[in-house]
């Protein structure tokens, strides 16, 4: 039997992964303004325990994670944090970031992270958010302005918005 010697290195035409560069450490305003960010976050959190408390059950299952970083322009979750911007929080009242709080929580629960199945991304962040947007409006939650929701799709799945 038998078998091909890899290649020393890769081919000119395959692109290589460049090396991000390290996190630096943060100023001590960034600081300030993260441990801030978190505990408000902490209070929207004992608010939704009080009046969603399904909600804000699965919440604490979750490390909230203040950060300052171009790639999390708003809110993201991985299923095991939810990723709060500073500078977006900022622009939120208690309601919204209870409303975003809520919004990541439900990415989790309704397995987001692993639907997608190659659908493109811009499109489907729509549909997905939609789909969690109408589960909060109907737990009672206010619909921050701007928020996306597809009210012809109301009680859709999130590959039934996709499609439509």
């Amino acid at each position: 039997m038998t078998t091909a010697a890899r290649p020393a290195a890769a081919p000119a035409c395959v692109p290589t992964r460049q090396a991000r560069p390290a996190p630096r450490a943060p100023t001590a305003v960034e600081a300030r303004r993260k441990q801030g960010l978190k505990q408000r976050l902490q209070a929207d959190l004992a608010r939704l325990l009080l009046w969603h408390p399904f909600t804000a059950s699965l919440a604490l299952h979750l490390e909230i994670v203040p950060v300052r970083d171009s790639r999390v322009g708003t809110a993201a979750t991985d299923g095991q944090r939810v990723y709060f911007d500073v500078d977006f929080a900022e622009t939120l009242g208690d309601d919204g970031r209870a409303f975003v709080l809520a919004h990541e929580v439900w990415h989790c629960v309704l397995d987001h992270g692993h639907r997608r199945a190659g659908r493109a991304t811009g499109p489907w962040a729509l549909a997905i958010d939609s789909e969690v947007n109408a589960v909060l409006v109907r737990d009672g939650l206010p619909l921050p302005k701007g928020a996306v929701f597809f009210r012809d799709m109301d009680g859709a799945s999130a590959e039934q918005i996709y499609a439509w």
